[in-house]
C-alpha cells in the first residue's frame, strides 16, 4: 500500500495562503525482521548480529521449570553479548 501526501508550498504574496505542488510518494518502511524458532539462552543474541530487529522465544521460556528465570538469562545474555534491549 502507498499513500500519497500533498506538498504544500506558501504564496510569498499571500499570508497563510498554500498552493498543492506535485504529490509525494510516501512509502511504508520496511517491516522489522524478528528470529523464531529454536531461539534459547545459548544463541538468542546471533541474530541480532546478523542484522535482525528483534528475537521471538517460546519453547525455551514456556517448557522452564521458571520461565521468569529464563527471560532473565536471555535478558543478561543479549546484554553481554553488547545487545541493546527496548524495555
Amino acid at each position: 500500500a502507498m499513500l500519497v501526501q500533498q506538498s504544500t508550498t506558501r504564496d510569498s504574496s499571500a499570508r497563510n495562503v498554500s498552493t498543492l505542488t506535485t504529490p509525494t510518494i510516501l512509502r511504508p518502511p520496511p517491516p522489522p525482521v524478528l528470529a523464531i524458532g529454536g531461539i534459547d539462552v545459548s544463541n538468542c543474541h546471533v541474530p541480532i548480529q546478523w542484522g535482525a530487529q528483534g528475537v521471538a522465544t517460546i519453547r525455551a521460556v514456556l517448557q522452564a521449570p521458571h520461565p521468569a528465570a529464563v527471560v532473565h538469562d536471555i535478558q543478561e545474555s543479549m546484554q553481554q553479548n553488547y545487545v541493546v534491549l527496548v524495555q
